[in-house]
C-alpha cells in the first residue's frame, strides 16, 4: 500500500500501527495528529473497531475528523469510517439486516 501511496503522490507515508499489544499508543496519536490524511486499512470490520475501542481511539480520530481532518479507507476500513453499517445477524436472512 505504501508504494500505491507514494505512487499517487504522497511524499512521506507514516504508520500508526495500534493492533500490537506493545503499540505506543501515544506516539500513534503524534502520528495522526500530524498527517495531511489519515488512511483506515482493510481487514475484519467488527475486528478493527474493537481494536479502536480497546486503545479508547475512537473519540481521538472523532475530534480529528471534527476539527478537519481527512479520512479515508478502504474495504473494512471504508465501512469503519461510516457512522453506521448494516450487519445481517443471518448472513442467508436479508431480513436480519
Amino acid at each position: 500500500m505504501v508504494d500505491t501511496l507514494r505512487a499517487a503522490g504522497a511524499d512521506r507515508v507514516n504508520h500508526a500501527l495500534l493492533s500490537h499489544d506493545n503499540a505506543d499508543h501515544e506516539k500513534a496519536q503524534n502520528v495522526l495528529f500530524s498527517a495531511d490524511i489519515v488512511y483506515i486499512g482493510g481487514g475484519d470490520v467488527y475486528e478493527g473497531i474493537e481494536v479502536l475501542k480497546k486503545k479508547k481511539m475512537i473519540d481521538f480520530l472523532r475530534r480529528l475528523y471534527e476539527d478537519g481532518k481527512l479520512f479515508f479507507g478502504i474495504s473494512a476500513g471504508s465501512i469503519m469510517l461510516a457512522k453506521n453499517w448494516v450487519h445481517w445477524s443471518d448472513p442467508n436472512d436479508d431480513s436480519t439486516a
